[in-house]
């Protein structure tokens, strides 16, 4: 709980609110953390998926939402918006940061039925598969509905993480001037993820083929360079996201599949991800049936990805489901893995073609197997697209940057 010695120092108070308490822990709770330490009173509101206990014994204010995240019935989207407008009401002349399009819509229309906060911030974290066609219906209504919710005499900032959103919001009138900024994802811990010691000397003992004459073995390559049991390792590919088909999961299997004869017994694809309950979503029935133990194995929903990161030797994340910027990438990035993902919005931010791992058009199995083939064959290149990854991490993802960018927007709407 907050000390009695910082209550007289709080500096305004701040209301988060996202979908689910899982995503708060993961996503935004180094920011209301460093909120909480400059004297805010950090309000935070999402729902309640088993986590709830641990933001309270983080010393935040926990309020249950009444959301279901999936759901898109208008008396569910209403329950949320009398919700949140009792929430303002409770806590007058706060700062709102709402994250992520459902709350973002939600927040503003409550704002219009309550006295007025402090000030606005509206996080896009990405405008997700029902804006992957910007001009279609059902875009043009929601951007409608945004632009009448939105209160001009409010000071307000919307935080998006890459600039074709932003340009979206532009030409839908939604941001005016001074509006917009620009934060690249929600960060990574550089000494959470970073690479595994000796990868180098690891992954070149590892890369060499069964076959010693084959065409694929390195050159410079030595089995005495490393221990009997790294030589004896198998390369590692690795996906981590959501269960979603336009996350691209089948694509991988398809392209581990395209490679089987020439690397199944030294290759291992792991996909990483819990089940979900989107409508675009793979079954567990599925993914058993894709999956066969030991050439692809399906993980599960895993909670220790910076260990699965410093065992993996490359990153495939072949998404194109409208992503904000994917945080996986961002702890791949900074665990020094080359990547491999869709040239598709905010996965092409993470990715230098040519120079930190290679981009793929959507749904291209053939493409991202060539891709992988490649990385698993030439070594030096591996390594050296995965050093690249952990300087463009260090250069644009670090969680402090992140952090600190966040309250500079926070003190902007205090003072």
């Amino acid at each position: 709980m907050m000390k009695k010695g910082k209550e007289t120092d709080k500096r305004g108070r701040l209301i988060i609110a996202v979908n689910e308490d899982t995503f708060f822990l993961s996503h935004r709770v180094s920011v209301a953390e460093a909120a909480k330490d400059a004297g805010m009173e950090v309000i935070v509101t999402c729902s309640d998926t088993g986590h709830a206990s641990e933001i309270i014994l983080r010393g935040f204010i926990y309020e249950p939402m009444p959301i279901a995240p999936r759901s898109l019935s208008p008396m569910d989207e209403w329950r949320v918006i009398r919700f949140l407008a009792s929430l303002i009401r409770k806590y007058p002349d706060s700062i709102l940061h709402f994250v992520g399009m459902k709350l973002i819509l939600a927040g503003n229309i409550a704002v219009r039925l309550t006295p007025s906060p402090r000030g606005i911030v509206n996080a896009v974290s990405g405008l997700g598969i029902l804006f992957m066609n910007p001009s279609g219906k059902m875009q043009k209504l929601l951007f409608s509905v945004l632009r009448l919710a939105k209160n001009r005499k409010i000071p307000t900032r919307t935080i998006f993480q890459n600039f074709e959103d932003q340009e979206v919001f532009r030409k839908a009138g939604l941001i005016g001037n001074n509006e917009a900024a620009y934060i690249k994802g929600s960060g990574v811990s550089l000494e959470q993820f970073h690479p595994a010691e000796n990868k180098e000397k690891r992954t070149l003992a590892s890369a060499s083929p069964c076959d010693t004459s084959s065409d694929d073995s390195p050159s410079d390559a030595s089995p005495s360079d490393v221990s009997p049991s790294e030589s004896s390792r198998n390369m590692i590919v690795l996906f981590a996201g959501r269960l979603l088909k336009s996350k691209g999961v089948e694509d991988i299997i398809s392209a581990a599949e395209l490679l089987r004869p020439k690397w199944e017994g030294r290759v291992e694809f792991r996909i990483c991800g819990g089940l979900s309950s989107k409508i675009n979503a793979i079954t567990k029935e599925e993914m058993e049936t894709l999956t066969d133990g030991r050439y692809v194995k399906w993980l599960g929903n895993r909670s220790d990805m910076d260990i699965l990161m410093q065992e993996a030797d490359i990153m495939v994340y072949p998404s194109y489901y409208r992503e904000g910027v994917p945080r996986v990438l961002l702890e791949a990035s900074a665990s020094g893995l080359p990547i491999i993902t869709c040239d598709s919005v905010g996965c092409r931010d993470t990715v230098e073609d040519g120079v930190n791992g290679f981009l793929v058009p959507p749904q291209s199995p053939a493409q991202i197997a060539e891709k992988i083939d490649r990385l698993l064959s030439d070594t030096p290149l591996r390594v050296r697209m995965g050093k690249e990854s952990r300087r463009i991490a260090i250069r644009d993802y670090s969680l402090t940057d992140v952090v600190r960018a966040h309250l500079a927007i926070y003190t902007s709407l205090l003072d």
